[in-house]
């Protein structure tokens, strides 16, 4: 009888510290997932969205090969990050049927619909032939408002508008990150 409850109690100890170590396994995952995506975010904040939002940030993007396969790693990775709080927001939806995860779900599919890597990247090559036609008009006439000057800045609205829809979407990704700690 003595060994029987010390099988038990050694039971109940050794299920308790596999659960700790389980959840702090799961608590430090999320952590690492939540630190990598905010280093992300910061990259997407300071460095493409502000830039591609400007004429001369888009020419950057069209001229430097470099500068486009570092942008398109960075859709890559917030895509992956979309993607892992999509299905797990999906689960929980499915146990729950919770009607705030279904809006956030709607909002990533629509995200995902209009403005998915590939839609991206599409946009900004359309916006490079625009750069080019825009600074063709500016070298071949630089009188009055045939210059390009107009052309430019209604390319910079468009440019600020698209970017600004984008970065939105991420910074609702960051906003709902906390699912994935579950």
């Amino acid at each position: 009888m003595f060994y029987q409850k010390r099988k038990v109690v050694f039971f109940i100890f050794y299920v308790g510290v596999c659960n700790c170590a389980f959840a702090q396994g799961k608590e430090s995952d999320f952590s690492k997932i939540r630190e990598n995506f905010e280093k992300i975010v910061e990259n997407w904040d300071t460095q493409y969205s502000k830039e591609l939002s400007t004429v001369a940030g888009v020419g950057n993007y069209c001229n430097n090969k470099k500068y486009q396969t570092e942008l398109e790693k960075t859709l890559i990775s917030i895509h992956k990050y979309d993607s892992m709080l999509f299905f797990k927001l999906e689960e929980k939806y499915n146990e729950s049927l919770d009607k705030k995860i279904e809006k956030i779900l709607l909002e990533i599919k629509k995200v995902e619909k209009e403005y998915n890597s590939k839609n991206f990247i599409r946009t900004l090559k359309k916006e490079c032939s625009n750069k080019r036609e825009v600074d063709r008009d500016k070298k071949n006439n630089d009188i009055g408002e045939a210059s390009g000057d107009e052309e430019e800045i209604l390319l910079e609205l468009e440019l600020k508008k698209y970017m600004n829809h984008i970065t939105k979407s991420i910074d609702h990704l960051k906003a709902h990150m906390h699912y994935l700690e579950y």
